[in-house]
This record gives structure tokens, sequence and C-alpha cells, in this order.
């Protein structure tokens, strides 16, 4: 890995607007690796997603695996999501390039729609 490099160590006990604060705010000077493994996968995906619905033109690499526990020989799903601002390789395995501006674009159109939605609007009504 690049000096230049922070691994985030994801865990089911850790808060998501936590980690994507976090992220979102280093991968602007370096390149973010989100770690977890077991039940803290799904956690890890979600941080990496809104990351890059965030912080427009980041690259993605995704690794998963299995590794064993210490107890039991039992195994659990492990990942390693690499994302960055400078280009990755292409060609390895789980790359994903950018979200095209037009993704981008909806995706900022959404958070802002939500966040309206929850700060503002005291109608319950639907309509």
């Amino acid at each position: 890995m690049q000096a230049d490099t922070i691994t985030l160590r994801i865990t089911t006990g850790g808060k998501v607007q936590s980690y994507v604060a976090t992220a979102t705010e280093a991968v602007q000077r370096c390149t973010i690796v989100l770690q977890a493994k077991g039940s803290a996968v799904c956690k890890a995906i979600t941080v990496a997603e809104i990351s890059k619905r965030r912080v427009h033109g980041l690259h993605q690499v995704t690794e998963i695996g299995l590794t064993e526990w210490t107890d039991g020989g039992q195994q659990a799903p492990t990942i390693c999501i690499t994302l960055s601002a400078q280009p990755l390789d292409e060609t390895l395995p789980g790359y994903q390039p950018p979200l095209s501006d037009d993704e981008f674009a909806c995706a900022c159109a959404l958070e802002a729609n939500l966040v309206t939605a929850v700060a503002g609007d005291d109608d319950d009504s639907i309509t």
C-alpha cells in the first residue's frame, strides 16, 4: 500500500455517519481503505456507497474473501474497499469507475431532498 493511504477498520459498533465523515474528509487528500469482517461487511459497503455519492470522482476497488476466526476454525466474510480520487488499476477484479456526472447529480439531489424533508416539514400529510 502507498504511504498516502489511510485504513479505516469498520466494526459493528461504529456509526456509519462517523465513518462517512472520516472517509469523505480524508479521501480528498489520500487513498482510503475500508476493511471489515463478519457482520460489519454490510456497514463497510454502506460507508463506501455514501462516500461515493458525497465526493465526486471516486474510483473503487473491492476485494472480498474469507478469514478464519480464532475459535473453532469458523470462517467469516471479509471485505476491503479502496476509494481514491486518483485513478486505480482498471484491470483489477472489483474495479468500479467513478459515478457519471448525471449519477452524481441525481445522488446529490436525492440527498438534498431527504435533508429538506427531515429538517423542515411539520406537515404529516402525504400529498
